[in-house]
């Protein structure tokens, strides 16, 4: 018997390159009798020939765009749109599978009210007339508030979902409050960069850069613009591109690079100043673009990077002294040298300084004079449509503290509503999020619009099902990093719904429809694609103007008049701010009291996200049969001081809580370090799926073979909230957790 098997097939593909990324006609070619254009969809039962629909993909903030194909008005396939300037025909393994989002099982199907207490899971249909209403009087009710805390609404989406319609809405609310739900880093990335000026609000240019210093960026392994940075990272490596990647763990990206030096948890900030400290140290900085474009005094420093030596730097990294040596001079003789970050530096207490003194390397080597490296790119601003309304505010906006400031701050909410985001799993500490979702005294009404169930719509009074990207109207910017201009997605119905269902900028029109007034005055567009077809016209300059959303709705995209590079600007760059406020920072947070580091009981949890299921908020059976399982990984070194075996099942406790998963051994992770990656559901926690139409109901487990093989927990549930969230991002990479061995793996 060959020993190819299904199971084997799926994995292999996702293997050979972490996610697999499909050009647009592979699927078709490899079963059509000839081969078929890349736009064009052959049926594997009639013959015919289908061309594609484009839109973009909703999944991640990247924008792909997207051909989707229709038998007999159904949705039957999805691939790349070759013809994007992003991805150019590539789709990662999650948008391939976005089809099981619209036929999906467990699909809400009926507006459900809640009866009994919140979180018991008994409801009762309503028509959507009611449901309507209900929405109208619940996000207007409270609005007229002035109690000290307290918010008319809060609508709490993902960053990719802030539509221009939300924005336009909750700038007439009196009371609006915009929550990201996946906005935890934003303030912190945010501050690094204008730390310096605005020059570094940019882009790194991965496609020109001939060495590349990457410390703790999983651009390969991200699902954040995946495709597109797999395409630069290909064209770099093409043009002789070596990367260095710096992080405890054996990431996707760096597996891939040229060297991987694994760092000790948190040192990032202390290797690059040892960096910043042999460029001074043997002159081999950029004098002319530090004299011209920055606010730099050399002497300071040089004297403030003074103790930064190889030696010292070395024992806190526990990385040898010649091997920071060869970094420093290797990334200062490159002739197109940039430093990146990502979560492995933002995503912990102390980030803010270590992704400074990362920047500071940039400056350094001239990284923000040239063409290439890091540059500031332009900002596309939408202009909202006529009629614009009377009175408007700038909403506030909490950047993932939403459940945090309700729990600390004694505020409350009149109105939740919460479109496809899933912080009862997101959060740190998401037990507390689950306490205050469950709490009618801070959050008096919650209003989940969702396409499918996850916890926090189980939390919700009244539950709407939801559009999927697939079904509706939006608008996307373009990804900085990629493009010869900046361009702008459309997304747009390819099918027909699957379900009655509204997407939240079809809910908002509704709802201020409904409350007439000023309302209806500030909303009165047809529909969705009438108020995007005017933003899209008023956005953009004459030139562009002329066919706008005709041209987009062909191609799914436009490219935007104008350079997306402009390095220049009159100020200088703050360099000394750094130097006297960073710089002694991380002295302070990571000195000589750290030591070299030992194997302990405890360790870091490094906790990362799967490219494979995406970041949302539904599990996925075809790609759960793929990636099902989520265990520990650790090292072998530690485990043996731990009394731990492949496989042995094992506790994770943190301060925040407890969960349970397996352990997973690999020599690709720091052993002062544990590993586990989560997605945006629990796996630990049971989501029932209450619509009786599923026709795998009753042999739904018996389909999904791989539910035996899956165990693991949503490990944020050890993770506490930061002192100041508004600062600081969450622990996702430094949460201190101790082991317990449970169990022991069944023999045989």
């Amino acid at each position: 018997m060959s020993g190819l098997s299904r199971r084997t097939l799926l994995k292999g593909g996702v293997a050979g390159l972490s996610s697999v990324m499909l050009g647009p006609d592979f699927f078709w070619q490899c079963f059509a009798s000839e081969p078929a254009p890349g736009r064009n969809h052959v049926s594997l039962f009639t013959g015919r020939v289908t061309p594609g629909t484009p839109t973009t993909c909703g999944l991640c903030p990247a924008g792909c765009g997207m051909l989707a194909f229709l038998e007999e008005g159904r949705l039957v396939g999805l691939a790349g749109n070759p013809d994007h300037p992003y991805n150019q025909g590539a789709l990662c393994v999650f948008g391939s599978a976005a089809l099981q989002r619209v036929h999906g099982p467990c699909r809400i199907r009926k507006p459900l009210r809640r009866i009994g207490k919140r979180g018991e899971g008994c409801w009762e249909e309503v028509s959507w007339e009611e449901a309507l209403k209900i929405a109208a009087e619940s996000t207007s009710g409270l609005s007229e508030s002035r109690e000290p805390g307290a918010h008319g609404l809060a609508i709490c989406v993902r960053n990719r979902e802030a539509t221009p319609l939300v924005d336009r809405f909750l700038s007439v609310h009196p009371q609006g409050l915009l929550a990201l739900a996946d906005g935890h880093e934003i303030s912190v990335e945010t501050a690094a960069r204008r730390y310096f000026g605005r020059r570094f609000e940019g882009h790194a240019d991965l496609a020109d850069a001939d060495r590349i210093l990457n410390f703790g960026a999983n651009p390969l392994g991200s699902i954040r613009r995946l495709v597109g940075t797999s395409r630069l990272w290909a064209e770099g490596r093409d043009k002789g591109a070596a990367w260095i990647t710096l992080d405890p763990r054996l990431s996707d990206t760096a597996a891939a690079s040229h060297t991987w030096i694994p760092l000790r948890p948190g040192s990032d900030g202390v290797f690059a100043l040892s960096l910043a400290h042999q460029i001074v140290k043997n002159g081999w900085e950029d004098r002319s673009f530090l004299e011209a474009e920055t606010d730099i005094d050399r002497d300071a420093l040089a004297e403030a990077l003074a103790p930064w030596t190889p030696e010292k730097a070395g024992s806190l990294c526990q990385v040898p002294a010649e091997r920071i040596r060869w970094t420093a001079e290797t990334f200062a003789a490159a002739d197109r040298p940039v430093a990146i970050s990502g979560s492995g530096v933002t995503a912990r207490q102390g980030g803010l300084e270590d992704a400074q003194a990362i920047l500071l390397l940039n400056l350094l080597v001239g990284g923000t004079g040239r063409g290439d490296g890091l540059g500031a790119s332009g900002r596309m601003e939408w202009r909202q449509p006529d009629p614009l309304p009377l009175r408007t505010r700038e909403a506030s906006v909490r950047r993932g503290t939403l459940f945090w400031d309700l729990q600390r701050r004694n505020e409350r909410i009149g109105c939740l509503l919460s479109h496809d985001a899933n912080p009862a799993v997101t959060d740190p500490d998401p037990a507390g999020t689950v306490r205050t979702l469950s709490d009618e005294n801070k959050v008096s009404f919650h209003i989940a619009l969702s396409s499918g169930w996850n916890e926090t719509a189980r939390l919700a009074d009244l539950v709407l099902p939801a559009s999927t990207f697939l079904e509706s109207w939006a608008l996307h910017r373009s990804c900085a990093e990629a493009g010869p201009a900046p361009w702008v997605g459309l997304q747009q119905p390819v099918c027909s719904k699957a379900v009655e269902s509204l997407s939240l900028d079809e809910l908002l029109l509704e709802i201020a429809g409904g409350l007439g007034g000023k309302w209806a005055e500030a909303f009165s567009f047809r529909d969705v694609e009438d108020f995007y077809r005017r933003l899209l016209t008023r956005s953009f300059s004459k030139g562009t103007s002329v066919g706008a959303f005709r041209k987009a709705k062909k191609q799914g995209f436009l490219m935007v008049q104008g350079s997306r590079k402009t390095n220049r600007n009159e100020e200088k760059v703050r360099v000394r701010a750094v130097v006297s406020e960073s710089v002694p920072r991380v002295a302070e947070r990571f000195g000589e009291t750290q030591g070299g580091g030992t194997l302990s009981d405890q360790k870091t949890l490094l906790i990362y996200a799967s490219p494979t299921r995406g970041g949302t908020d539904q599990p996925c059976d075809w790609v759960d049969e793929i990636d099902h399982a989520e265990p520990l990984m650790v090292h072998p070194k530690a485990a043996e001081g731990l009394g731990l075996s492949e496989g042995d099942w094992v506790a994770v406790i943190g301060p925040a809580g407890e969960i349970r998963t397996r352990v997973r051994l690999t020599e690709g992770i720091h052993p002062e370090a544990v590993a586990m990656a989560v997605s945006a559901w629990d796996r630990g926690s049971e989501v029932p799926c209450p619509d009786k139409s599923d026709p795998n109901r009753k042999s739904r487990e018996p389909m999904r073979w791989w539910a035996k093989e899956s165990y693991g927990a949503n490990a944020r549930r050890v993770v506490p909230w930061p002192e100041d969230p508004h600062r600081e991002a969450p622990g996702w990479m430094d949460t201190r957790v101790a082991l317990k061995g449970l169990e022991k793996k069944a023999k045989g």
